[in-house]
């Protein structure tokens, strides 16, 4: 049995043609046959073709551990690697032996094989074919491509930039309100995350950014809900929010032209520091993507995340922000068996606003297509949560959708609503026919969480519980 695009197809003899409208690009995996009482398993079983390719798929025994012996003189297997940038190499590993190439390898070993993915900066290209069985004799290409930049999304205002781009190590060395600031960590679509100190003890500062549409509004509803995203921060499953430091005159003053204010009074969030960083450090360190611990971790982790969900949308608000680099690990793991004992934790709730607010941000490549055309719903957040669990499962940012979602995105900051409902239309129609390439256990899952409708999708509660029950 051959599957291609999520579509089953079974042949009794030796060829098998697939043809479907509309598709440019074959995905496909090749399932294991019984055969009375006997499994028999194919040479490759996965890959993706261009239209009018052809792949050849070997059946052999599942109880076969060594092809027949070849001739002295063909007692190879042959690699070609093609795709990778200069001077890059792809791992393949062949019977639990690790080969380095960069264009051809010649291995005296039959058996399983492995081709790794291969991180170049933040840059992923997959392999394809990833795995199979290879024999001696056999030449086997494996063509890698570029997937995206996987763990850079960040989050964006639905309104053009006001200020120019702005330095924050002017705040190393000084101190915020209370909080003395030791180093910048990062910074996001809405604000730079620096690492502070309070008596003794590490916090994290997130200062916000000011180039809002309608800045001032914004702050003013942040202050008025400040106290209540302080108490939902008191849930195991959130990252604690200590204080929320936002005045409304400095704000308009800093709006005017006083930068110096914005230095030196910013609005800022002080949150616990988490030690272990985020889900997106383990997942482009291939140690643990490519371990056996992974898909467990990936279950805990969106299992907690929708507890948290859960909270958070019992009290009246969305998140609206959920993705790999906001899922926070209390400790950092050195080696892949300590992933069992890592918890995990929602964080950056200065994004959340209340049920049916207006959205002024978002990442696209984590939303859903109404949300251009929506107030905020905790179904918004359901579908991110469904993108985060496809991407750390695949390491891939590649939803069809993806270009609709970044056009509607400049249409909107343009004003262009006939536009954005035009690319909206789209991004629905392809979402549509997509089935992502998960294990079998969660596809049903991620099918409802990512489904273009938003009454379709399940609740949180509903995915905790679903989780649940299928973690190991």
């Amino acid at each position: 049995m051959i599957v291609v695009n999520g579509i089953k197809y079974t042949t009794t003899s030796d060829y098998l043609k697939v043809r479907q409208k509309g598709v440019n690009e074959y995905r496909w995996s090749a399932l294991e046959v019984a055969v009375n009482n006997e499994t028999y398993v194919p040479h490759v079983r996965s890959g993706v073709l261009s239209p009018g390719e052809i792949i050849e798929i070997n059946y052999y025994p599942a109880t076969q551990t060594q092809a027949p012996q070849p001739s002295q003189s063909n007692q190879y297997v042959t690699f070609i690697v093609r795709g990778l940038p200069p001077s890059k190499k792809a791992t393949i590993i062949v019977e639990g032996i690790a080969y380095d190439t960069d264009s051809r390898l010649a291995v005296s070993t039959e058996g399983r094989w492995v081709a790794k993915g291969v991180k170049v900066g933040n840059e992923v290209y997959n392999p394809y074919p990833d795995s199979g069985y290879a024999r001696y004799g056999d030449v086997i290409t494996i063509e890698y491509r570029k997937v995206g930049v996987v763990g850079t999304a960040k989050s964006r205002k639905l309104s053009p930039k006001k200020l120019s781009n702005w330095d924050p190590n002017v705040w190393v060395g000084k101190t915020l309100y209370v909080y003395k600031i030791i180093d910048v960590v990062g910074e996001g679509g809405n604000g730079y995350v620096l690492k502070g100190e309070y008596n003794g003890k590490e916090v994290a500062v997130k200062v916000l950014k000011l180039d809002y549409g309608n800045a001032s509004q914004y702050f003013k509803d942040l202050l008025k809900e400040s106290s209540n995203l302080v108490a939902i921060s008191s849930n195991p499953k959130v990252v604690r929010i200590y204080g929320v430091y936002v005045n409304e005159q400095v704000i308009e003053d800093i709006l005017k032209g006083n930068m110096e204010l914005y230095e030196t009074h910013p609005p800022m969030i002080a949150m616990e520091f988490m030690k272990g960083g985020t889900l997106t450090d383990l997942l482009l360190d291939d140690s643990f993507f490519y371990s056996s611990k992974w898909e467990k971790t990936v279950y805990r982790a969106i299992r907690d995340v929708a507890e948290a969900l859960y909270f958070i949308h019992s009290q009246g608000y969305v998140h609206m922000d959920v993705k790999p680099q906001n899922v926070f690990l209390t400790e950092r793991p050195s080696q892949p068996y300590e992933l069992d004992n890592v918890q995990f934790k929602l964080g950056d709730l200065g994004s959340a606003v209340r049920v049916k607010s207006s959205i002024v941000q978002l990442t696209p490549q984590y939303s859903p297509p109404e949300v251009y055309q929506s107030v905020a719903k905790p179904t918004i957040d359901i579908f991110a949560l469904g993108m985060t669990m496809y991407v750390l499962l695949t390491r891939k940012e590649d939803r069809p959708d993806l270009n609709e979602m970044e056009e509607a995105f400049d249409c909107y900051v343009k004003g262009d609503m006939n536009c954005v409902k035009l690319k909206v239309e789209t991004a629905k129609a392809k979402l549509a026919k997509w089935t992502p390439n998960v294990p079998d256990a969660v596809k049903p899952l991620l099918t409802r969480m990512l489904s273009p409708d938003p009454s379709l999708r399940p609740t949180a509660k509903e995915v905790a519980e679903y989780l649940d029950r299928s973690i190991p």
